[in-house]
């Protein structure tokens, strides 16, 4: 024989007739004589296939489920706080943007104030007003006692304050509310 040739076994001896089954021995017959006895939980358990996995108290977890599990916590780890970043640099873009439309608004309103300068007229109005200045042949004319404005008024309510304390306008409600009406 060389070494690339399988290594033969010897047959076992034939049973009786030439039989294609190998002939018994005393131990095997004696074996099969006796029935087998198998509990009802061994045909349960022999039933269903054993699975892999790991056991937590009653519940029993796959290899597979441990591991999508794992996968899916650490994708997570990974994309919310990237989400949370996109969300916070998403507030900061419309914040900058809304800054921008403001800077363009109040530009707009300075371009036009500052194109009124040009203008003899505005010019003019701006030295009567905030000035009293007049030009020559016209004649100044200033009200002593102008009614004035409700606003102003309200402006000098709140700097004068109330016209009595609160604890006064209380101590009257409550005495008016003693009264008895008869």
């Amino acid at each position: 024989m060389s070494d690339t040739d399988p290594i033969r076994r010897p047959k076992a001896p034939r049973g009786p007739g030439g039989n294609s089954r190998p002939a018994r021995r005393p131990e095997d017959v004696r074996a099969s004589a006796r029935p087998k006895r198998v509990s009802r939980q061994n045909q349960v358990e022999s039933s269903q296939p054993k699975k892999k996995g790991f056991a937590l108290t009653s519940l029993t977890f796959s290899l597979r489920a441990v591991i999508a599990s794992a996968v899916v916590v650490v994708a997570a780890l990974v994309t919310v706080p990237v989400a949370l970043q996109w969300a916070d640099q998403a507030r900061e873009y419309q914040a900058a943007i809304g800054e921008l439309e403001e800077a363009k608004a109040t530009r707009a309103e300075l371009e036009n104030e500052l194109a009124n300068w040009d203008n003899k007229e505005y010019i003019a109005s701006q030295a009567r007003s905030r000035l009293g200045l007049v030009e020559k042949g016209e004649t100044q004319f200033s009200v002593a006692d102008a009614p004035q404005r409700q606003a102003e008024k309200d402006a000098e309510d709140k700097r004068r304050g109330p016209e009595r304390p609160w604890t006064m306008v209380v101590q009257e409600e409550l005495q008016e509310a003693d009264i008895v009406s008869e």
